[in-house]
């Protein structure tokens, strides 16, 4: 780890142990930035127009009693791919353990004192809370101390700006106080926190998050969409948190996807409210038998995985560990579950199946449901198969413009104990000219 001396300005590396206490700087990128290069002219390292943020934070550190500073545009050597791909990996430990946070706010003026609510209540506004990489600059740090253009003091994250913040990135305030550990929000939720930002490359859209969800990856410039694939298949690997399923179809999602991985970030807009279902002592009797651990991975084929399985007219209900949080307004059920609809075909005692657009995402169903269902070994495809008889079917009949409303959508399941049952039924309704059933219970 590089650091720079606020009192040289000497860059000076550091291994494990024996790296002092720093300050860290974090900042939007803008025009003429100063690389590692740059800073070994000190001529040329002056006329970059970067260099004077990086002189107001060298200001800040040497008020703060801290002789070493970090910047990651001047202590990275960004033209070696391996340091490069080390730097990313260790970012979210860097800024844990930088002993104070600066956060440049280069497009923000404020007027008047700290407490001027008027001029704060506006900081939300700025770009730094939109990029990606500076989500994990915000909460991995103990705390952050905001700074306007001209390095005035907006306030700091624990305390003067917490409500600001949560209102700017949906943050809940207990996260970005530190009263609950950011490693114990579910992967849905850290999702959705960086579903609306932005990063200059698409590939860093998952490399930003490999410090929150505490994985380590080679980087692969130039994958593209591949990278966010491919993070996910890592916390597939260490994780056993099914609210990485809970996502849903957004305009932009590829008509074909078939995975329950997720194609991008954006589908996780409306997944702040998903969190892991632990057992807690209260499920019902009746399923019991369903309390078996969850274990999957990738395979060649697909995501291989064991779930509850209902049957229904058009295709599958599968049970995921995962429900509404249980003071969510729009379901206050505490037994509350997401059953994730698929489609597809058995063969053998393997079931083949795919995710499909309508439902837009997991429905709401009681876990008193696990009665009716049974535990099946299921391969989730990674690309969509051909035509089946379930494709085009509406698992909905709802409103015009229902589309729109991500978080009420009503509809009517038709279940069965097993796919004998449901084809006989398929059979008896198709074959009968009259298209008339009686249904009973």
């Amino acid at each position: 780890m590089r650091l720079i001396n606020v009192e040289t300005l000497d860059l000076q590396e550091f291994f494990g142990a024996s790296i002092p206490p720093y300050a860290i700087l974090s900042h939007t990128w803008g025009k003429e930035e100063v690389t590692l290069q740059d800073w070994q002219d000190p001529v040329r390292r002056i006329r970059k127009t970067g260099f004077a943020k990086i002189e107001g934070a060298r200001r800040q550190t040497r008020r703060a009693g801290f002789q070493w500073l970090w910047v990651d545009t001047s202590c990275i050597d960004k033209s070696s791919s391996a340091e490069l791909s080390e730097s990313i990996n260790s970012m979210f430990a860097w800024y844990n353990r930088s002993a104070i946070c600066f956060a440049y706010l280069e497009d923000f003026v404020i007027s008047g004192t700290e407490e001027d609510r008027s001029t704060t209540a506006r900081v939300g506004s700025s770009r730094w809370f939109t990029r990606g990489w500076t989500l994990q600059e915000l909460l991995a740090p103990r705390d952050v101390h905001f700074y306007d253009r001209t390095w005035k003091r907006i306030g700091s994250r624990n305390n003067a700006l917490v409500k600001q913040i949560e209102a700017a990135t949906g943050i809940e305030s207990d996260y970005l106080m530190g009263t609950t550990k950011v490693k114990s929000a579910s992967v849905a939720r850290k999702m959705c926190w960086v579903s609306g930002r932005r990063t200059t490359r698409e590939e860093d859209m998952a490399y930003c998050m490999l410090g929150l969800f505490d994985i380590n990856m080679p980087l692969l410039y130039g994958e593209g969409a591949k990278a966010f694939v491919r993070l996910q298949e890592e916390i597939v690997r260490v994780s056993t948190d099914h609210t990485l399923f809970c996502w849903q179809w957004q305009p932009s999602t590829p008509r074909d996807w078939a995975s329950l991985l997720a194609p991008d970030p954006s589908v996780y807009r409306h997944s702040r409210r998903v969190e892991r279902k632990t057992d807690d002592g209260r499920r019902h009797e009746t399923s019991k038998r369903s309390q078996e651990v969850s274990t999957y991975l990738m395979t060649n084929a697909g995501l291989s995985i064991r779930l509850p399985v209902l049957y229904t007219w058009s295709g599958y209900l599968v049970a995921l560990e995962a429900r509404p949080t249980v003071n969510d307004y729009t379901w206050r059920n505490e037994f509350a579950q997401f059953w994730l609809p698929l489609y597809g075909e058995q063969r053998a005692d393997q079931l083949y199946v795919q995710r499909q657009a309508v439902p837009m995402g997991p429905v709401i169903l009681d876990y008193s449901l696990h009665e009716f269902a049974s535990r099946r070994s299921i391969i989730v495809r990674k690309e969509q198969a051909k035509q089946t008889s379930a494709n085009g079917t509406s698992w909905f009949a709802s409103p015009e413009g229902a589309q729109q409303q991500s978080d009420r959508l009503y509809g009517c399941f038709f279940m069965f104990r097993s796919s004998r049952l449901r084809d006989r039924w398929l059979h008896d309704a198709t074959s009968d000219v009259s298209r008339e059933a009686v249904i009973s219970w």
